[in-house]
Order: C-alpha cells, then sequence, then structure tokens
C-alpha cells in the first residue's frame, strides 16, 4: 500500500484522524465531567450525556473502521465493507434518533420503534425468482 499513498491520501487521513481523536476526546469529557466547561454552575442531565457521549463513541467507532478499511483493503465488493455498512446503518441511526430524542423530551420514551423501524435495513433483500 505505500505505493498507493498520494498527497491526497495523506490529507484524507489526516483530516478522517482529526475528526477521529475529536469524536474520542468529546466522549470521554461527556462520560467524566458532570459539568459544562462553559457553565460550570449548570448540569445537564445524566441521560442525556450517555446518549451524547454513545453518539460519539459510536462515530468514532466508525471512523476508526473506515480507515482501517481503507488502509488495508480498499476492495468495495469484498464481504467485509457489506459488513461495515450494515453496521455502520444499524449502529448509528438508533443512537442519533436516541440522542435527538433525549435532548428534545423531558420523560423517558421507549426506544423499541426505533428498532423496529431500522429492522427492514437488516432484513436481506431476496432475489423474488
Amino acid at each position: 500500500m505505500p505505493e498507493q499513498i498520494t498527497p491526497l491520501s495523506t490529507l484524507y487521513l489526516l483530516l478522517h484522524g482529526a475528526g477521529t481523536a475529536v469524536s474520542v476526546v468529546l466522549c470521554l469529557y461527556l462520560l467524566l465531567c458532570r459539568g459544562k466547561a462553559i457553565a460550570p454552575d449548570i448540569t445537564p442531565p445524566p441521560r442525556l450525556r450517555r446518549w451524547a457521549a454513545a453518539l460519539f463513541g459510536v462515530m468514532a467507532l466508525a471512523h476508526i473502521w473506515w480507515i482501517l478499511f481503507y488502509t488495508y483493503s480498499d476492495d468495495t465488493r469484498s464481504v467485509i465493507y457489506g459488513l461495515l455498512v450494515a453496521i455502520d446503518c444499524m449502529v448509528l441511526p438508533p443512537v442519533f434518533v436516541g440522542t435527538l430524542l433525549t435532548m428534545l423530551q423531558d420523560r423517558h420514551r421507549p426506544l423499541w420503534p426505533i428498532f423496529v423501524v431500522m429492522t427492514p435495513c437488516a432484513v436481506p433483500e431476496g432475489t423474488g425468482d
């Protein structure tokens, strides 16, 4: 792979790594700090902090597995590529929706409807022949 590295791919790797680092830092900050950096006297609800930390953690993991895939394989017709796309489609949207629901609502809502809506994405499409 070293013979395929270009200045543009180096820039891509640096930007991707920076996005990963920011997501990891934000995830750890939300998990470990109870107050806010800007307004220390205001304490956000723990449930919101956990959901936001989960969102940044999932984003960091997605950055990591995509960078590893493009570094070592880059074969978009492989089973691993399909598996990574499926993991992205099944993990990120429910966490994103859960974070938004936690931010926008003052009471607990069940999350099972999110998973019911996402179920058709996990079921492989038949050929119908």
